[in-house]
């Protein structure tokens, strides 16, 4: 049967609809599967990790063992949230040991069930850091509310007042335009928390690219902030305007039919300060936007001030000619200075021949 299948099996078909549906509360003949082809990606990714490991897998460390567990386990996330959408780490565990899920089982193996079922359903990497030492993993405890922990891992922007925050993000401050004149290249990811993440080193920007499950959190108002799922819905479509043709030839090139399709229109005008969670990282990447870019390339494409693109591009074409008439000179002095040697030579030998 399909709800017992393995976690280190990938789901059918069937399978992922019922995930899709539990997860986001969709009915299932309203889903198509081919939209969520990322995300599934993502999934079997997850779970096949839990097998990885010389001596000690994070299989060993969780209740978990079927893709219906996992259900089983959201539906007790959702039966919470429609009592107190606030509620602790402590809260679900307990009631998943009063519903039964996990009878005389000890609260590390619980917790880290709930984080490999969170991780599957927010992309946010919630695991033990034992078994995420190559990468930053977050960590929920019994402390703290759902609330409290989703949004500790997403701060709000360190310079309240700054005038930077009140720039208006141009309507060529786009992906593609961050490529062509910058040099910035886009690496998809999947997990939220890494969104707009810039590597200066590498000058490779992190974008988030499962659009499909932004709406149906956004839909569903799951464990996700709303106002952070609209952000991150509000910044995908600056950086990817639908109106764009070369946005448009970017994703396909990209296989990206989900931001190619996006439903959210592009705004008229926005500025830094809309943003709360993710206006620090824009006001980075604006930065890079509005600096020179780093080659000839990005010199060529940066065209925002034609003064300054005719007046420099002018300068190097005088350069280049300059050059190549200082060569053309030098090869005409050559040529004749070897000319008058060879005039010299003949008019010896003919002297020499005439005495």
């Amino acid at each position: 049967m399909a709800s017992g299948i393995k976690l280190n099996v990938e789901p059918p078909e069937d399978l992922q609809r019922k995930i899709v549906s539990r997860f986001w509360r969709k009915p299932e003949d309203m889903i198509r599967l081919e939209e969520y082809a990322s995300y599934f990606f993502y999934y079997n990714n997850t779970c096949r990790a839990l097998y990885l490991g010389a001596i000690r897998t994070e299989s060993m460390a969780i209740v978990l063992d079927t893709h219906e567990d996992i259900l089983d386990l959201i539906d007790e996330v959702w039966s919470l949230v429609a009592v107190n959408p606030d509620f602790s780490r402590l809260e679900l565990r307990e009631s998943l040991v009063q519903r039964g899920h996990f009878k005389q089982q000890p609260p590390f193996r619980i917790n880290n069930s709930i984080n490999l079922a969170l991780r599957l359903w927010v992309t946010i990497r919630i695991q033990d850091a034992d078994f995420g030492p190559a990468s930053r993993t977050v960590q929920w405890d019994d402390s703290s509310s759902i609330k409290d922990f989703i949004l500790r891992n997403f701060p709000g922007p360190r310079l309240q007042g700054s005038s930077v925050f009140e720039t208006m993000l141009e309507s060529n401050f786009t992906a593609v335009n961050l490529y062509r004149m910058c040099g910035i290249r886009i690496e998809w990811i999947c997990q939220l928390e890494d969104h707009l993440k810039f590597d200066i080193d590498r000058r490779v920007l992190m974008i988030y690219s499962l659009v499909g499950c932004l709406q149906d959190h956004l839909d569903s108002c799951t464990i996700l902030p709303s106002a952070l799922v609209r952000e991150t819905l509000l910044s995908l479509s600056i950086l990817f305007p639908n109106w764009d043709f070369r946005t448009e030839k970017f994703l396909r090139n990209a296989q990206n039919t989900q931001l190619c399709d996006h439903p959210f229109e592009y705004p008229s005008h926005t500025q830094l300060n809309e943003f709360y969670y993710w206006r620090d990282r824009l006001a980075r990447i604006h930065q890079e936007f509005q600096s020179p870019g780093p080659g000839w390339r990005q010199l060529w494409s940066d065209r925002r001030n034609p003064l300054q693109w005719y007046t420099f591009w002018f300068a190097v074409a005088i350069f280049i000619l300059t050059v190549i008439f200082g060569i053309i000179t030098t090869i005409l002095a050559f040529l004749q200075t070897w000319y008058t040697y060879q005039g010299l030579q003949l008019a010896k030998a003919a002297a020499m021949v005439s005495s």
